[in-house]
């Protein structure tokens, strides 16, 4: 597998920010062999900066906060003084920290990702985590096939691919509906959702709201009283008496 070595803060801008934000661009002097794409390639984070390439790693930072995530956060644009040297180390991932699809190579984008002149586009990123420790280089180099590194690549690409393919669990069910109470007297009813539902609730005024537990096994009310946990989006509301 050939591989890239990105300098900080790059590699965290592809593997650390969300999905519609995250760099998937990156740039070169250089277009890549032509059989290159369509291919894999691993993403490899060089060495911690210090000195001279510690003042570029805070403007790229400086970049990305203020020109990529400007519109998201609504901060105000930051200043070298704002990240001191343990923040910009806190950005730095060394080693294999991805691997990713090398889609094409453009030279123009309208992404804000984009530099020049040679725009390698990567999609289906996998993340590596952790990195996987590894000698980086200049240009295009090959991930060592020797010893177990090309191993711990593949292996924890195929653990990132598989949960990221795993079903995702339903959120848990909140009670509100009627559909979800049965009476347990004439006057009194019960929540089969269970007290998970009821738990971190807010009150009309959006202030946190507790249902105390007990000894009871599912939340109990007065058939006249108003749920407060919602279905769906929903609000519902505890059957009256003669309604269920």
């Amino acid at each position: 597998m050939k591989a890239l070595t990105l300098t900080h803060p790059w590699p965290w801008a592809f593997v650390e920010l969300p999905e519609a934000e995250a760099k998937r661009v990156e740039n070169r002097s250089w277009e890549p062999p032509h059989w290159l794409i369509g291919q894999y390639i691993a993403l490899h984070g060089g060495k911690v900066p210090t000195g001279a390439r510690l003042a570029e790693a805070r403007e790229a930072a400086l970049y990305i906060h203020n020109t990529i995530l400007e519109d998201e956060t609504g901060d105000p644009d930051m200043i070298a003084a704002d990240l001191s040297d343990n923040d910009i180390r806190r950005l730095c991932i060394p080693g294999i920290c991805a691997v990713a699809r090398l889609a094409r190579v453009v030279t123009s984008s309208d992404s804000p990702w984009f530099f020049g002149p040679f725009g390698w586009e990567l999609e289906d990123l996998i993340r590596i985590d952790p990195p996987v420790p590894h000698i980086g280089k200049q240009g295009l180099w090959d991930v060592q096939e020797t010893a177990t590194c090309m191993d711990f690549v593949r292996e924890r690409a195929r653990a990132a691919r598989k949960a990221a393919s795993a079903p995702v669990a339903p959120p848990a069910p909140t009670c509100g509906t009627c559909d979800h109470w049965t009476p347990s007297s004439p006057s009194m009813g019960e929540c089969l959702l269970g007290w998970e539902a009821h738990d971190n609730l807010r009150d009309s005024r959006g202030k946190p709201t507790t249902a105390a537990h007990g000894g009871l096994l599912l939340p109990e009310m007065h058939a006249g009283c108003s749920c407060a946990a919602t279905v769906g989006g929903r609000t519902g509301y505890v059957a009256r008496r003669g309604e269920v």
